[in-house]
């Protein structure tokens, strides 16, 4: 079964997963939710055969076996890496690529050796000017005939900075098949692409090197096609994200606290600044941690809201050489390095609405429900719904929520809305669902044929948009289950698939 922790973007030609960024917020990110980003299949590899070589304009070619570098001298380093593509969905103009949202970027200390020490052993030519690296990941592209390896080339005045690694660990585990296995290469400061998976041969050169991945793609066009002007990416640019509260969330009149992450590559984030109007005023806000090099940095801000209404926050950073984040990042054709002041838009609702849902999610809460609908079984039930909408040949998004409103399991396609979200603008899920298990089904659809009803509380009614069933079990409400992307009927067909193995799992009156 597909990882239910990471937001799908593509699976086909290649997976692409996102950090799901409502996800509480934590300096170091764990390797199950550390964002993936692929160009081709998953290479497989045999470690006992594996070898990295050094070759070309060197003293003397070599070979190194995975013990060999795991022998070396072992340093490490905290280094967060954001694909170029993060936040490409975000331009108001559409551009060429999978379309990230949030989440293509995420942070881990990586254990291995300097490349350095490495290149010290074959002897690097004086007429060197760049190193190439070459990954086992291979496929097809459709500018270009046969099949292509993944490689990119440094300076040589990167490739020998200290800080320059070849990571065999990940947050204190061996890299995942997922993550590079055996070896990847790790550019701390710059852009993700940069830092090559599966790695196997590392050529050094006296020539630009011109593969597709260096002179194609992962450059600037400010036109299409215009490759004689094409830029090449700068380091990573200072940026920040809005993790908390999402697009579209309710929040409560009073104090709510607005959070994230903000990161300057190879530079030090110096302040993040919040605005609650729109970008009229701003304030700056705290920021949690210490400034470790080309390591991310969360803030928080903690924001009084003093009237009911829609308002936008927006989050502006600032690194150690005053740049600053601006309103709108300059468009360009494959819409690269989208380091735009990051807004969202939120509503403040009066505290009677809010605290008579909280209060009842509570009074559920201590019920001792929580328990009915672990991890596993919602995996299960999630799994028997794939199953049923494979066989009807469609594509759905799922949801799972426990009885506190929080998202246990999810599959998701793009652009599908399900209980009261909308995908494609990356809406909050805790936004709708944290009324669902108070929700009482209405039978009837409204307008458009798609759409259920539901009555959460005497004090109005929320729409789930797709089918959406309560988790019932004795009487109390443990959880629910939300499908989207079909008709009405196909959705609901889906939902009660994984109603049915709810109670064969736990039983269910």
């Amino acid at each position: 079964m597909r990882d239910i922790h990471l937001v799908p973007v593509s699976y086909f030609p290649s997976e692409n997963l996102e950090f799901p960024m409502v996800a509480t917020l934590q300096t170091i990110t764990p390797n199950q939710l550390f964002y993936v980003r692929n160009h081709f299949e998953y290479p497989t590899i045999d470690i006992n055969t594996w070898y990295l070589s050094i070759e070309e304009l060197v003293d003397q070619p070599i070979k190194f076996t995975f013990a060999d570098l795991k022998n070396m001298n072992k340093v490490t380093l905290s280094a967060t890496l954001e694909c170029a593509g993060n936040k490409r969905s975000l331009f108001e103009r559409k551009a060429q690529g999978n379309q990230f949202k949030l989440g293509a970027i995420s942070n881990a200390i990586w254990g291995g050796v300097r490349l350095k020490d490495v290149l010290d052993q074959a002897g690097i030519s004086p007429s060197a000017t760049e190193i190439v690296f070459e990954g086992l990941d291979y496929g097809h592209r459709n500018d270009m005939d046969g099949q292509v390896f993944f490689k990119r080339s440094l300076p040589v005045a990167k490739a020998l900075h200290p800080d320059t690694l070849l990571a065999y660990e990940m947050n204190g585990e061996p890299l995942s098949d997922k993550h590079g296995f055996p070896i990847r290469l790790i550019v701390p400061g710059w852009y993700a692409v940069a830092s090559v998976k599966w790695l196997h041969r590392i050529r050094v050169v006296d020539q630009p090197f011109k593969g597709p991945f260096q002179s194609i793609d992962y450059v600037i066009l400010k036109k299409e096609n215009d490759y004689k002007r094409a830029l090449p990416l700068s380091p990573v640019l200072i940026n920040s994200t809005i993790a908390s509260p999402t697009e579209e969330e309710e929040l409560a009149v009073g104090t709510n606290v607005v959070q994230g992450y903000a990161w300057a590559g190879e530079h030090s984030v110096m302040k993040v600044e919040i605005s609650t109007d729109g970008g009229t005023l701003w304030t700056e806000a705290n920021i949690l941690d210490p400034d470790v090099p080309y390591s991310w940095r969360r803030w928080s801000f903690a924001w009084d809201a003093q009237k009911p209404g829609q308002y936008t926050i927006m989050s502006k950073a600032t690194n150690d050489q005053g740049d600053v984040q601006p309103l709108k990042a300059e468009w360009n054709v494959k819409g690269y390095q989208n380091n735009s002041i990051h807004a969202v838009n939120v509503h403040v609702t009066a505290p009677d609405l809010v605290n008579s849902v909280n209060n009842i999610l509570q009074e559920t809460k201590q019920q001792g429900v929580f328990e009915l609908l672990t991890l596993e079984i919602a995996k299960q039930l999630l799994e028997v719904a794939e199953q049923k909408a494979r066989q009807m040949g469609l594509a759905f998004d799922i949801a799972i929520v426990d009885a506190g409103a929080n998202l246990v399991a999810f599959h998701r396609m793009d652009y599908a809305r399900i209980a009261g979200i909308e995908i494609s603008k990356g809406k909050a899920w805790t936004s709708v669902t944290m009324q669902m298990p108070t929700a009482n089904l209405a039978q009837s659809a409204l307008p458009g044929g798609q759409h259920y009803g539901v009555n959460t509380t005497n004090q109005g009614a929320v729409t789930i948009l797709g089918g959406g069933i309560p988790l019932v079990h004795e009487g109390m409400i443990v959880g629910g289950i939300g499908v989207a992307g079909g008709t009405m009927e196909q959705d609901m067909e889906v939902a009660n698939a994984a109603v049915q193995a709810f109670a064969t799992v736990v039983g269910m009156k």
